[in-house]
């Protein structure tokens, strides 16, 4: 995109670095990316960008313990993501305020914002992000020891389960992992237990088969450049460019197979 000059692709693509830094523990990275993000699509409004930045923002200073400041960062990504009926990004603003009200004990303002986060992702069938929001609502029913009243509350294993069926079609090995722990710290009866140990399964079955799919790119790749390096003699100049470049897009994915199944 940079070199294209193509100032608003750019700008998405450091968006998207910047939430892959904060969701690797890279606070700096993340913000900096984040932040030049920001610079562009607030002199180039798109409220459904800008309220995404603001939540990663918000959720880097929480990390930070930077509480009034997540505050005021996240109310301002509810807002932008409300006015652009975002319903995907107002659900992950929406987790962010009700982590923020659970850190502070306000555990029936917590609650609010989770329902209203399920309420809002289930409307709009939206698999992926239902299962964030079941996941986070376990964690709220985990974390609150029985301060949440109500026949639908369930236990917080109840909602690591429902989040477990959909993070299966879904979600990615981290997630499932997540769920694994949560069961793990928040369950409390032996069919608690022997979830988690099912999500292990899962999980390595899940590994075993991404290392099947990495080998088998690895050896299309080898075949690809030994191919192209018994024809590229008789190649003229331009066509021999453009086999170089299907090389490095073909290494670039070889690189993000290898790395999906490392995560």
């Amino acid at each position: 995109a940079r070199g294209r000059r193509d100032l608003a692709a750019e700008a998405r693509a450091l968006m998207h670095l910047g939430e892959i830094y904060r969701r690797r523990g890279e606070a700096a990275r993340a913000s900096r990316a984040l932040e030049r993000a920001r610079s562009y699509f607030e002199s180039h409004p798109d409220g459904q960008a800008l309220a995404t930045i603001y939540t990663s923002l918000a959720e880097l200073a929480l990390a930070a313990n930077d509480v009034d400041g997540a505050d005021r960062l996240i109310k301002r990504a509810v807002e932008l993501a409300q006015g652009s009926a975002a319903a995907a990004v107002e659900a992950a603003a929406l987790l962010v305020v009700g982590s923020l009200r659970l850190r502070g004990d306000e555990v029936s303002a917590a609650e609010s914002a989770f329902s209203r986060a399920i309420d809002l992702v289930a409307t709009n069938n939206l698999p992926r992000e239902l299962a964030e929001a079941y996941f986070a609502y376990g964690q709220l029913v985990g974390n609150s020891k029985g301060q949440i009243q109500g026949q639908e509350v369930g236990s917080a294993a109840t909602w690591f389960a429902r989040a477990q069926e959909l993070f299966r079609e879904h979600g990615a090995l981290g997630d499932l992992e997540r769920v694994r722990e949560a069961f793990r710290q928040f369950g409390r009866r032996a069919t608690d237990q022997v979830a988690a140990h099912e999500v292990k399964e899962l999980t390595d079955e899940l590994r075993a088969a991404r290392l099947n799919v990495a080998r088998e790119v690895h050896r299309l790749i080898d075949a690809v450049e030994q191919g192209i390096g018994r024809a590229e003699a008789e190649l003229p100049p331009p066509v021999r460019a453009k086999m170089h470049a299907i090389i490095a897009a073909a290494v670039e994915a070889e690189r993000v197979v290898t790395t999906g199944v490392e995560a």
